[in-house]
């Protein structure tokens, strides 16, 4: 009975004789401390998704429209060649008289106002057709070819052009934002590492004298900082799916399609990552530490 109890009491170790997780206090903290640090990441990159799934549903109907007076109706080839002309510009057509009417019929409904009438006196329409990359200059462009023959544009659609811009403006932001803070989650990792070889420095400096290799001494560090990511990467996908279960009825509203699996391996994977290069640094003078303070 004696022993049974204590071969339960027994832990399993690494090589060098450190115990494997459950952690302690500090290793636990830095988990904590990197799982809601990519989470947070993983849902601004879901965030990201969605708006992309968002631009490119309507991306596909964007058209900006020219108008000129029927006074200067002897501009109205001049402003389409010129339209034309403009980089960017995919197609370009001359909006007929019969379509405005029936747009104004639709319109107006049985408000008793004769459309022809209306649409005689209306301008004259050009529909621009941009390519599927839209350059931020795109609307200013053709705002400057039709104002120099008379016409006029549809200032409200020039929030269409520069979408792609702040599309791609906050796809770099969250780079740098990860960039960062996976700097810093490596940050937190080594300080963590390092206090625990700290804490074990009469252990190490008893194997090195021993004759263990300096590998041998960093293996069960290493591991354990690429553990420590692997459990906070996967955790943190895992809360963000749960957020996404959650929403799903909103999200079908919208028609999008959240995908996050994969997610997976990049918030694990990278995960890994930050937790080994964690250790690394902070296994990377192991020797002089540990004999420093002994």
């Amino acid at each position: 009975m004696t022993q049974n109890k204590a071969q339960k009491n027994v832990k399993t170790r690494l090589p060098g004789g450190y115990q494997l997780p459950p952690f302690g206090i500090q290793q636990s903290l830095a988990a904590t401390i990197v799982c809601v640090a990519l989470w947070m990441l993983g849902m601004f990159w879901l965030g990201l998704q969605a708006t992309e799934q968002w631009i490119g549903s309507w991306q596909d109907d964007i058209r900006f429209h020219v108008y000129l007076e029927h006074e200067q109706k002897d501009q109205l080839k001049p402003l389409m060649a010129k339209l034309k002309e403009v980089p960017g510009v995919d197609s370009i057509r001359l909006v007929q008289q019969e379509e405005t009417e029936a747009w104004l019929s639709k319109w107006l409904g049985d408000s008793g106002l004769t459309t022809k009438e209306m649409a005689e006196v209306l301008p004259s329409v050009i529909e621009v057709l941009p390519e599927r990359n839209i350059h931020e200059f795109l609307f200013t462009d053709i705002k400057d070819e039709a104002a120099l023959l008379g016409a006029s544009v549809n200032e409200e659609e020039s929030y269409f052009a520069t979408a792609q811009s702040l599309f791609d403006d906050m796809r770099l932001f969250l780079w740098i934002m990860s960039a960062l803070i996976a700097l810093a989650m490596m940050v937190i990792i080594s300080n963590t590492l390092r206090m625990i070889i700290l804490a074990r420095a009469d252990e190490i400096h008893l194997m090195r004298l021993l004759g263990a290799q300096e590998w041998f001494v960093r293996m069960p560090f290493l591991l354990e900082g690429a553990l420590i990511g692997l459990l906070s990467g996967t955790l943190a996908w895992f809360m963000d799916w749960c957020v996404l279960q959650l929403m799903a009825t909103w999200l079908s509203e919208l028609q999008l399609d959240m995908n996050s699996w994969y997610l997976l391996p990049v918030m694990a994977g990278g995960g890994v990552l930050i937790g080994f290069t964690g250790a690394v640094i902070a296994t990377s003078d192991v020797k002089q530490e540990t004999a420093s303070i002994l």
